[in-house]
């Protein structure tokens, strides 16, 4: 009687299946080449535009975010030079009521811009200087959501009122 004794072990296709597998779940994981997630700090948002601006775009005296009234539809603009390349569009539903950030409760009045050789009105204009100060404006979105500038806040804060926004400048006086 011959006993045969059968040996399992992997064959060559399971091996070469075995490093192709762990090989892509290693590229998946640890590069951050293929597959990264975007810093938040690229996307734009109300809350983050002195972020978004410092961090996109360089400058020597002055960098804005300039939102005209067609279609709320806002710019960059580098050193007085609007960039018509670089345009975000829809930042508003509704034209929003812009107040300078001091007891009086004055509404900020920005003076109109020209984009290719048409005037247009702007609605709402955020600057950062050289010495990366700002003016500090409170802007009411009028969808319950309140926004305050000011240059002691890296992101603006965002309160649910307009009311809420003076009663928190009177506090602070």
């Amino acid at each position: 009687m011959n006993i045969f004794r059968v040996k399992r072990a992997f064959t060559l296709i399971e091996l070469i299946l075995v490093i192709l597998l762990t090989s892509s779940v290693y590229i998946l994981m640890f590069s951050s080449s293929s597959f990264f997630v975007k810093n938040p700090k690229d996307k734009f948002l109300l809350e983050n535009t002195k972020e978004f601006l410092m961090n996109n775009y360089e400058f020597e005296n002055k960098i804005s975010l300039v939102c005209i009234e067609d279609k709320f539809t806002c710019f960059v603009s580098i050193d007085e030079q609007i960039n018509t390349k670089t345009k975000i569009e829809n930042v508003f539903v509704n034209t929003p009521e812009v107040y300078e950030y001091n007891k009086d409760r004055v509404q900020a009045d920005f003076k109109s811009v020209r984009i290719n050789d048409i005037e247009y009105d702007v609605i709402f204009r955020f600057e950062i200087n050289k010495d990366f100060k700002i003016k500090e404006y409170i802007l009411d979105t009028l969808e319950n959501k309140v926004y305050v500038f000011n240059s002691i806040f890296q992101k603006a804060k965002v309160l649910g009122s307009l009311n809420e926004a003076f009663e928190t400048f009177e506090k602070k006086i």
